[in-house]
């Protein structure tokens, strides 16, 4: 099973409080899911303030980076820092001329997430063999087993990516679009070729979450969820195949079901 993170204990707190039921008021302890802002400089300049788990930060910043266009690899970065606050990131780039080319873009995330991603200038992603739906049904159920954060503590998002009916990556975070940085983050710095690979995740897609899914050449797009009416009209257009409400054992395929085994395209 692949570890959600590098570290242990950190990421939530524990916590006292009253608990109402019909035998009346009594205190019970339970862990609360830590949240923070954190914020990104690059080159020295304040890029944006992450809404996040404060727990493996550098892997979060990586993805973000690269998931935001920013870098392509590890090689592009000369020097990372974290503070010992943990409040702040500083990023150092072998090209301190790299800015962000896109609009700043409020995007519909937790906290109110931020991109710059042009989906204009996002490439159709290329085809993949087929997945069955079982295989799907079968990486969700792995996902929603898994022991990091939200066993512990509940009131996280969840996201992996997978191939073949197993989870080869897993995150957790505040944040549905934090996950996904989170898990190219991993993959950089393991140097895992994600493309082609499926992209499941415990919350709603949607259009941002597509994009960055097209960013990583993931044709597929598993959730628990729904997708939005913008996701499915990004998804259609960039051939990605969107799955929303995959809970054992059933699948639902919104977008290009032809690589979905056993399908209809519509």
């Amino acid at each position: 099973m692949p570890r959600t993170t590098d570290r242990a204990g950190p990421g939530y707190r524990p916590s006292r409080h009253l608990e109402f039921s019909p035998e009346g008021w009594t205190v019970r302890e339970h862990n609360l899911i830590e949240e923070a802002q954190v914020c990104l400089y690059l080159n020295g300049q304040e890029l944006v303030t992450l809404t996040c788990s404060p727990v493996d930060l550098e892997e979060l910043a990586i993805g973000f980076l690269r998931s935001e266009g920013l870098i392509a690899s590890l090689s592009d970065i000369e020097a990372f820092s974290v503070a010992d606050s943990g409040s702040c990131i500083d990023v150092l780039l072998t090209d301190v001329s790299v800015t962000p080319a896109g609009r700043r873009v409020l995007t519909s995330g937790c906290g109110g997430g931020v991109t710059f991603i042009d989906e204009q200038n996002l490439t159709r992603v290329p085809d993949g063999p087929p997945v069955l739906a079982t295989e799907l049904t079968a990486m969700m159920r792995e996902l929603i087993r898994v022991e990091g954060l939200r066993s512990a503590a509940r009131g996280v998002h969840g996201s992996a990516l997978g191939r073949g009916g197993s989870l080869v990556l897993i995150a957790e975070d505040v944040s549905r679009h934090n996950c996904v940085d989170r898990l190219w983050g991993k993959a950089i710095r393991g140097d895992l070729d994600v493309a082609g690979m499926v992209l499941l995740t415990s919350g709603r897609i949607s259009s941002e979450m597509v994009m960055k899914a097209a960013r990583l050449a993931v044709p597929i797009v598993a959730s628990q969820r729904s997708p939005t009416t913008l996701a499915c009209d990004l998804a259609e257009r960039l051939g990605i195949t969107l799955c929303g409400y995959v809970r054992p054992p059933r699948v639902r395929v919104y977008t290009n079901a032809f690589r979905i085994a056993g399908t209809i395209p519509a």
